[in-house]
């Protein structure tokens, strides 16, 4: 893809649950070069998750994007950013809202030329899509944050089990030996040491003038504060840092540019196991890995740039 073009993608999103696919969509929203199909939401309770994403959209003045909902599934944890939609209903979002996710991305992609799929939460959805149509794979390119190859959480030294693998490894299995296009993983060994501190997050804190960072700096607040990271009384500025932003990476690597001026990337032959590890194995298939950071601070000046720029209007 030429630095010119833009690319057509579906986001599939558990949103609410941790807050970096809050930060991720708003990189997504505020990127000229990624035209917005369709978002999906998976996992757990997955109308509660719609409305955070519409009131989302709302606030970005892009209700043009369709909504899908995707499989509802028991999950224990709490939504911390539940409070932010107490007053807000489905039906105050004037765009699409399709009640079958799965049939929406299956239309999206079949009437499209070419389509990058980005997946930043567990894979029932797109499990659900390989099964419904099995061929649908071959014209689509997948991005997802998903996996540890050689690093866990925290730069832990030694791979580990990772959440959107751990919540459905039977879908992970699935859909990481697919015949898609090409895939490109964003793996804990990068995705989990992507974070903003000092003069970086606080510059975000000072977009005072744009209604879509707000409601961003709305929710992690909302988020920490339910987390228990600050207590109900303290507010941003009690906030030294964001949590680990580990869903942005995949919005980048969606991205029509050269990723390995910032990533270290290698052609990998990736397999998830049983117990949900993902190994490097001749028996998986080949995806692009992004395992290391060339530059680390660089990516983090392009997100804060990224988030920094004006609203962009319905393009």
């Amino acid at each position: 893809v030429g630095r010119g073009k833009r690319v057509s993608v579906i986001i599939d999103t558990d949103i609410g649950d941790d807050i970096d696919d809050t930060w991720a969509l708003v990189m997504a929203l505020k990127s000229k070069e990624v035209s917005i199909e369709l978002i999906t939401t998976c996992w757990g309770d997955t109308v509660l998750r719609s409305k955070i994403l519409a009131r989302l959209l709302h606030v970005a003045g892009r209700m043009d994007i369709p909504i899908g909902i995707g499989i509802p599934t028991k999950h224990e944890k709490t939504n911390h950013q539940a409070s932010w939609v107490e007053d807000y209903d489905l039906s105050q979002y004037t765009g699409t809202i399709l009640e079958d996710g799965i049939q929406a991305m299956a239309n999206v992609i079949n009437s499209s030329d070419q389509i990058t799929l980005i997946a930043i939460g567990p894979m029932t959805n797109i499990a659900a899509l390989l099964i419904k149509d099995p061929s649908i794979a071959s014209k689509v390119t997948l991005v997802s944050m998903i996996g540890s190859i050689y690093k866990g959480y925290n730069g832990a030294l030694q791979p580990m089990v990772e959440y959107n693998v751990k919540m459905d490894i039977s879908a992970a299995q699935k859909v990481l030996s697919a015949d898609w296009i090409s895939i490109r993983l964003a793996p804990l060994d990068t995705a989990g040491m992507i974070q903003l501190t000092g003069a970086k997050f606080s510059k975000i804190k000072k977009q005072m003038d744009d209604p879509l960072v707000q409601s961003l700096l709305n929710n992690f607040l909302i988020w920490a504060q339910s987390r228990k990271w600050i207590q109900s009384d303290q507010g941003l500025d009690d906030l030294p840092a964001t949590s680990m932003l580990f869903d942005c990476e995949a919005i980048y690597l969606a991205l029509p540019r050269n990723h390995s001026t910032l990533l270290e990337i290698a052609s990998l032959p990736i397999l998830v196991d049983d117990q949900g590890y993902t190994i490097v194995s001749e028996n998986g298939r080949k995806m692009e890995c992004a395992i290391g950071w060339k530059n680390l601070k660089g990516f983090t000046q392009l997100l804060v740039e990224r988030l920094c720029t004006p609203p962009l209007a319905n393009l």
